[in-house]
C-alpha cells in the first residue's frame, strides 16, 4: 500500500511540474531567434502577390524606397490578380508618382497600369474597364501570362484579333466576360471555340457586341461550350435566330445556373423561357433587363413553381399589382 501511495505522489508531483513549466510564460517565447516576419520581403513577396491587388501593391509601395524596389522588380511580376478598375486600384487612382525622369508628370491611373500589364507573368484574372488600354499592351500581356483563367474587360476600346492571339494559348482560362466592350470580331470567337471548350462564364452583352460577333457565331460558339454555368447575351432582334440560340443553350448547357438576356421582347410567347427552365435542371436565375416585359402572369408562377428566381426590369408596361412586389431587384 506504501509502495502505492508513493507512486500516487510520484506522479502528481511530476504532473503539478508541467502545469508550472508550461503556465510560465517565458517558457512559451520560441527557442528561434528568426521568425517569419524576419524574413526578407524580396523572397516573400512572390508567394504573398499571388492573393494582392494593385491597390495593395501600391501602397506598400508607397512605405519606402526599397518596397518601392520590391513592388517594382518582384511585386508586380507575380500579381494574381491584375484587378485594373476602380474596385482594384482604389484610391491611388488620385495620387501620383514622378519616377520617369526627364518625363512629364503620369497620372498613376495610367502609368502604374500600364506598368502592370508590361510586368505581370503570372497572373490569373484580368480585369480592365474604359479606354485607356491599347493592342500593343494587350498583346504583351497575354503572350507573358498564359496561366490566365479569367479575362474581362468592361466598356474598354477596341481590341483587335491580333493583340487577343496569345489569349487562345491560355488554356486555363475559364471566364471570358466582355460587356460593353469590341474584343476582336467573329474571326477571334471561331477560333478561341477551337481552343478552348471548358469556358464557366461568357458575357457578351452591348450594343457594340451585336456588330463584333453575328448571332450565328454567338449560336456556334455556345454549342461548343457545355460547361457553361453564367450566361449574358445582347438581345437579338430576330425571331428564329432568337429561338436557334436557346435551343442550343438548352440542348448543351447542362450545367447551366444563370442565364441573363437584357433586351428580352417577346416574340409572339414566351416559350422559349419554359425551354429553360425544362432543359436546364440546374438553373436558378433567369433575368431579362432593361425591357418593356409584357408580364405573363403563367410564366411567373411557372417559374416560382421550379424553383427558379425570375427578375425583369420595370418597364412601361409594368402592372400595379401586389402579385409582382416578389421580384428580386
Amino acid at each position: 500500500m506504501e509502495g502505492d501511495n508513493t507512486d500516487v505522489e510520484t506522479a502528481k508531483m511530476e504532473m503539478q511540474s508541467k502545469e508550472e513549466q508550461h503556465g510560465n510564460p517565458e517558457n512559451l517565447i520560441s527557442p528561434f531567434k528568426t521568425t517569419f516576419l524576419d524574413l526578407p520581403l524580396m523572397d516573400l513577396m512572390p508567394i504573398i502577390a499571388q492573393y494582392l491587388e494593385p491597390q495593395d501593391l501600391f501602397a506598400l509601395r508607397c512605405t519606402s524606397h526599397y518596397c518601392k524596389h520590391v513592388v517594382d522588380d518582384v511585386g508586380f511580376t507575380y500579381l494574381g490578380i491584375v484587378d485594373l478598375t476602380y474596385s482594384g486600384c482604389g484610391w491611388w487612382t488620385y495620387s501620383k508618382y514622378f519616377d520617369r525622369p526627364g518625363e512629364r508628370k503620369y497620372n498613376s491611373r495610367i502609368a502604374i497600369r500600364e506598368r502592370i500589364m508590361q510586368k505581370c507573368r503570372k497572373a490569373r484574372k484580368l480585369k480592365v474597364a474604359k479606354d485607356w488600354i491599347t493592342n500593343d499592351l494587350m498583346y504583351e500581356f497575354l503572350k507573358n501570362n498564359p496561366s490566365l483563367e479569367e479575362f474581362e474587360l468592361d466598356e474598354s476600346s477596341p481590341i483587335s484579333n491580333e493583340a487577343l492571339k496569345p489569349l487562345l494559348n491560355c488554356k486555363n482560362l475559364t471566364v471570358l466576360k466582355v460587356p460593353y466592350s469590341q474584343c476582336g470580331d467573329n474571326e477571334f470567337l471561331r477560333s478561341l471555340s477551337q481552343h478552348n471548350n471548358h469556358l464557366l462564364k461568357i458575357d457578351f452583352e452591348a450594343s457594340s457586341c451585336r456588330t463584333s460577333y453575328s448571332p450565328q457565331v454567338i449560336k456556334e460558339f455556345i454549342s461548343k461550350q457545355p460547361h457553361l454555368q453564367y450566361i449574358r447575351l445582347p438581345y437579338v432582334d430576330d425571331y428564329d435566330v432568337n429561338h436557334e440560340i436557346i435551343r442550343t443553350i438548352v440542348r448543351v448547357c447542362k450545367d447551366l445556373k444563370i442565364i441573363e438576356l437584357p433586351g428580352w421582347r417577346r416574340f409572339g410567347d414566351d416559350e422559349p423561357l419554359i425551354w429553360l427552365a425544362d432543359g436546364c435542371k440546374k438553373l436558378t436565375d433567369i433575368c431579362l433587363e432593361n425591357v418593356d416585359w409584357i408580364v405573363d402572369e403563367q410564366i411567373v408562377l411557372y417559374m416560382m413553381n421550379k424553383g427558379i428566381i425570375f427578375r425583369w426590369e420595370l418597364g412601361s408596361n409594368w402592372p400595379d399589382d401586389e402579385f409582382y412586389v416578389f421580384r428580386v431587384f
